[in-house]
């Protein structure tokens, strides 16, 4: 059984996230979303709360999993059993930021191979910091965020 972990701060869960999720799903037996709890951002909400939005829009995908988590990634990778990690990709910027983490996981543990999706055009556009800046602002978010989490809001 092939367990891959997709994580992120989900700051909060876009229509971006969801697709990634989706798409991965069809891909591995298992995917545990990721939420971390990431000391080093200054996250809108809390990690309770994104594990919440996480939970609520992959609810009807039955192979999908939401834990939150506060140490190293390849240390939660150990515990899920996974040597596997999901990125979604919507720009080359993103591209070396990823390929920078991934090196930094295979030094960690030279088991653990990072899979990119590169993100669907319809929500390339789509970043966790104008979402949260529409919402400081109580501008309308629909077209950014799962239905679920838009009803948490």
């Amino acid at each position: 059984m092939k367990t891959c972990v997709f994580p992120g701060t989900f700051d909060p869960f876009t229509n971006g996230h969801l697709d990634v999720a989706e798409r991965a799903a069809k891909l591995f037996d298992r995917v545990v979303v990721a939420v971390s709890a990431s000391s080093r951002k200054n996250c809108m909400f809390s990690l309770a709360r994104r594990v919440e939005f996480a939970r609520a829009a992959t609810e009807g995908l039955g192979n999908v999993r939401v834990e939150g988590f506060d140490d190293l990634l390849v240390d939660f990778c150990a515990r899920e059993n996974s040597s596997i990690v999901v990125r979604g990709l919507r720009t080359v910027a993103d591209l070396e930021y990823e390929d920078a983490l991934s090196t930094v996981y295979r030094i960690q543990n030279p088991a653990i191979e990072t899979v990119f999706l590169l993100n669907t055009a319809v929500h390339a556009h789509v970043h966790g910091t104008i979402v949260r800046d529409l919402l400081r602002h109580g501008a309308d978010v629909s077209p950014f965020v799962p239905e679920a989490v838009l009803r948490m809001f």
